[in-house]
Formats: C-alpha cells, structure tokens, sequence
C-alpha cells in the first residue's frame, strides 16, 4: 500500500514537475506565473530552461529573491527550501544571454560551476553559443570570489581587504551566499563553525546575515568572543533553550563563556547546568556554577540531584561536597546503584544520613 502512495506521489510531483517545464518553453509568461502561485514548485530542470526566454528568466529571478530575502527574514517558504533557492539561481545562469541579467544573478550568488542534467555549465554554454560578453564576464566574475571566501574562512585567512574589494558597493557580491560543499552553510556559519574569531567580526561587519542560527553553532563549539559578537549583531540568548547547559556539556571553551554567561539566564537554567557539569565530573564548572548562584537543591525532570549527578559522574570529591549540604539526598534506589556502580560513594553516603 505505501508504495502505491508513494508512487502516486512522485506521478504527480513529475506531472506539475513537467507542466511547468512546458509552460517555461512554450506559454506566455503568465501562464508560468499560474503555475507558480497555484503551488507547483519551482525546479532546476525549469530554471535551466527559463534561460532560452528572457521574459520567463527575470519572472524567475524576482521569484528566487524574493524566496530567498524571505529565508534571511525567518519566513517560511512553502515551496522550497533556501538550497533549493540557491541552485534555481545557479541553473538560471546556465543559458541565460541577456548580460544584464547574468551580471544580475552573479551579483545575486549564482555560481559558474553548476552543470545542468546534460553536464551544461553556464560558461561552456556561452562559449557554443557564442556568447563572447557573457563569456568574458563569466570567466573573472563571481566563481572565483566564492571559491575564495570560502576558502579563506577555512584557511583562516580572510581579510578586510577581500571584503571590501568583492562585497562593498552596488556591485557588491553575496556574502551571505551558501555552499553545497558545506551543507548549505554560509561562510559565516563556516568561521562561526571553525571557532575563526577574526573571520567572524570581519563578516558581520560586512553583512553577514543568519546571526541567530549562528549562535546556536557558536554555543555549542565557538569561543566567548564570536557568541558576544553574534548577540551585539543581534541574536538573541534568550531564544535557545538550555544554551548555558549546552555549553557545559559540549563547548571545550565552557570554563571561559560559564562565568559570564550564568548570571545571564534564569536560574532553573544554571540549576539544569550545574546538573550537567556534575554528570561531566568537572569541578571547575561546579564551582562557577555556584559562585553565579546555581542552587544545589533541585531536582530535575528525571529525579536528579545534583548530588545523585556526582555519582553518576563518577567524582567522590564532588559528592564529598555537595553530601557536606545535610539536605541533600538520594533516593534508596539511587543509593542502591551507588553501591553497584560507585562503592567509594555509597560508603562515604552510607555512613552519613543522605537517604529519603
């Protein structure tokens, strides 16, 4: 049964798929523009055709902008993903000669290297059909300058003079234009990814766009500096839910973000967070957590106690100091798995009334 449905479903999707593709070639572009709000979706295949109509190409460009304006603004696009966005925009450049409009796409993000389903790129295409200006823009244009980003960020050797050549002015690139070969990330979730502190400030002075999910990269894996930046370029901490506990757990610069960022959040997230650094066995971040005002005495959604984390971590001097606490307990179940996984714990636990 399901895969009649899912059979049905790929007819249908190739059915809309290849009237839209007819209607690029052979219909008035109103008709195209139909199709496209009636929620038939737009196609690569459909975008590498639009490039023999002019007309079709520039309805097809402002509909890929506006898509992708709308992904940077955090609005949902029904009908496709920003990557989609992205290579529609690069197969748009594959047979397009209005050079207006090629300069237009470059500008945009459009990349040279895309190849359409017959192994079309947008520079062999101009070269068979003689194309010379198109050509000569392709050859030292935006492909170049992509691949150089991207490379420089993951060199870690971008500089302000880079930037202010390639995405300064009104002829100024994309900066915010993703790559395929990195997930569809951008080169600031790039740097952001790289903990490439100086990368990061020279970005975001120059554009970058998609703070806030950068920020959910830089909690779990960047440095104090860049999650600073990112809030002054306004993310927003307070969107992440358990960021300080994220932090503790993966951040190998937690021991440098734990004493500014604490006083931050509310206190059931440095509670949350001082569990966590109780399982992961470190006192360092405990003592922080303390300092900053996380209480000892919580117990979170699946009954655990700071105390009963220590055990779990595996830390008899965490538990020496949390059991000093005379209210702090463990239930007899947890004692009694003390005893089979932890037997410092349970004598030193054992001996002392530290059970409800």
């Amino acid at each position: 049964m399901n895969r009649v449905v899912i059979f049905l479903t790929l007819t249908v999707i190739g059915s809309v798929a290849a009237e839209l593709e007819h209607a690029v070639q052979y219909e008035p572009v109103e008709r195209v523009q139909q199709l496209l709000r009636s929620g038939v979706p737009l196609t690569a295949n459909a975008c590498v055709l639009a490039g023999f109509r002019d007309a079709v190409a520039r309805y097809f460009f402002l509909y890929i902008r506006e898509a992708i304006e709308r992904s940077w603004r955090g609005e949902s696009i029904q009908v496709m993903t920003s990557a989609d966005a992205y290579q529609c925009l690069d197969a748009l450049l594959v047979h397009t000669a209005d050079v207006a409009l090629v300069r237009t796409l470059l500008l945009a993000g459009a990349r040279v290297g895309y190849k359409d389903m017959q192994g079309n790129t947008a520079l062999l295409s101009a070269q068979q059909a003689g194309y010379r200006e198109k050509e000569a823009l392709l050859r030292h244009q935006a492909e170049d300058v992509y691949a150089q980003l991207l490379m420089r960020v993951q060199n870690e050797t971008l500089t302000e003079d880079f930037l202010r050549t390639h995405f300064v002015g009104l002829n100024k690139l994309n900066i915010n234009r993703p790559y395929q070969e990195v997930g569809w990330r951008t080169a600031l979730f790039v740097a952001v990814m790289r903990n490439y502190v100086k990368g990061v400030l020279l970005l975001l002075r120059y554009g970058a766009k998609g703070v806030q999910y950068a920020l959910w990269l830089a909690i779990q894996r960047a440095s104090k500096k860049i999650i600073q930046a990112l809030c002054e370029h306004g993310a927003r901490l307070w969107a992440i839910p358990g960021a300080l506990q994220t932090v503790v757990t993966s951040n190998k610069h937690a021991e440098n973000i734990v004493p500014w960022l604490a006083p931050l959040v509310s206190p059931r997230d440095r509670k949350d967070a001082l569990i966590a650094a109780c399982l992961k066995a470190d006192e360092c971040l405990f003592a922080q957590l303390t300092r900053a005002g996380a209480s000892l005495y919580y117990q979170d959604k699946q009954g655990v106690t700071p105390l009963y984390a220590a055990v779990l971590g595996h830390n008899l001097s965490l538990v020496k100091t949390i059991a000093a606490h005379k209210k702090q307990q463990l239930t007899r179940d947890q004692l009694l798995r003390a005893k089979t996984f932890f037997p410092d714990a349970y004598t030193l636990l054992a001996s002392s009334d530290t059970t409800s």
